[in-house]
């Protein structure tokens, strides 16, 4: 099992007049003060340091090995809000690992995100672009399959009626894997939708959506390891989603999927089948204010298919639940659980479980310090053998952030 090593910078949405808030390390930070302007564009750096120990390196239930390893983060956040609605925004940092017993996995990344936004009073133009880059890493490779080079791009754009909304939007994904310096093993994923959504009333939408994916797997075959297909998804969800009162909001939806596999097989590049099958989807979730300003609930639920190594199906049952506690304008907690059952239609079903707890403090309006314990386990119902672990990691880190 890897180690997944690309985890995108993420901005929140917020309106011009309020602060930026920067995600670093997982760990939300607003950044205040702003000193550094040209204009009404601001300029936030930041850096942090993480030390992180975990009981299970390489995801090894038979032979866990423990390790500790040093993060730093420098990075710079720019807001741009101008004429207007409209707001531009740039993220950069760089990520620096280094282990103390697996030196051969030290590594370094480079992470970037970019964001334009183009606000009417009719209509608005949404363009972001995503890129990760693997620059520097050890003398052997966690996994075959490690990421080196990632990069997505997508574009929305929406029109705003009395009572309507339309959205549409397209999203290119790339990937890049590199497998003993031989071959590059390249994903490529287009994605279009368009969403429609209809006000009832004040506090109850009515939306129905649809998706087209397509998946393209390069690969010679040099590497019989390496067994992708390529695939097309079309889905289509119906739902509603609304508010009780000004402290709980909710959605619901069901539809269906609709995917045409074309199997890949080992002796021959040439050499294809297809198959196709359709796949309900239940979708859930609920957000509840339970003190408002202080402790806030969040749960979602979804029945949906995904692919088990890319070559078998597997139905899937995701459930999760979050929540925030703010004990005072400087101490943040919040913990998380995640369940998802994987049923394939071929190979053992296996079952994903994952925890965190973390405390946040606020040291300064430009300090912030955090700790934070995670879990992870997976287990294969009719195989134990298939790849299960557990794994545990306790994160100690202080983000500077002015």
């Amino acid at each position: 099992m890897a180690i997944f090593l690309i985890a995108c910078a993420s901005f929140a949405k917020l309106r011009a007049e309020e602060i930026p808030q920067i995600n670093v390390m997982g760990e939300d930070i607003l950044a205040e003060g702003a000193e550094l302007r040209w204009g009404s564009m601001e300029f936030h750096p930041y850096v942090a340091f993480n030390y992180e120990w975990i009981d299970n390196l390489f995801y090894d239930k038979k032979n866990p090995e423990d390790d500790t390893l040093y993060t730093m983060v420098p990075g710079v956040n720019i807001n741009w809000p101008f004429a207007g609605n409209h707001t531009a925004k740039l993220n950069w940092q760089s990520q620096v690992r280094r282990y103390n017993d697996n030196p051969d996995v030290n590594n370094h990344q480079q992470l970037g995100d970019a964001f334009l936004k183009l606000d009417y009073d009719r209509y608005w133009f949404e363009f972001r672009n995503k890129y990760a880059y693997l620059q520097e890493v050890g003398d052997i490779e966690i996994t075959d399959r490690q990421i080196r080079w990632a990069n997505d791009s997508s574009f929305q754009t929406g029109v705003r009626f009395e009572r309507f909304d339309m959205i549409m939007g397209y999203t290119k994904r790339l990937r890049v894997w590199p497998k003993e310096e031989q071959h590059d093993l390249s994903y490529s994923e287009d994605q279009g939708h368009m969403t429609f959504d209809i006000k009832v009333k004040p506090t109850l939408d009515a939306f129905t959506r649809f998706e087209f994916k397509s998946i393209d797997y390069d690969d010679d075959l040099k590497f019989p390891d390496i067994r992708r297909n390529d695939q097309k998804r079309s889905t289509a969800i119906a739902g509603f989603k609304g508010s009780w009162g000004s402290s709980v909001g909710w959605s619901m939806a069901a539809g269906f999927e609709h995917i045409r596999l074309h199997k890949r097989t080992r002796s021959a590049r040439d050499s294809w089948g297809e198959t196709a099958s359709d796949h309900p989807i239940l979708r859930g979730s609920i957000k509840w204010d339970v003190v408002p300003e202080r402790t806030l609930l969040e749960f979602s639920a979804n029945r949906g298919v995904g692919l088990s190594t890319g070559s078998d199906y597997a139905d899937t049952l995701s459930l999760n639940l979050a929540v925030r506690h703010r004990w005072s304008q400087r101490l943040t907690t919040r913990a998380e659980v995640g369940f998802t059952d994987y049923n394939r239609a071929k190979g053992a079903d296996y079952q994903l479980f994952n925890a965190q707890v973390s405390t946040q403090y606020r040291i300064t309006r430009w300090a912030n310090a955090y700790l934070r314990y995670e879990y992870g386990e997976r287990n294969a119902l009719d195989d134990p053998s298939g790849g299960d672990f557990r794994r545990n990691s306790v994160q100690l880190g202080v983000i500077l952030a002015w």
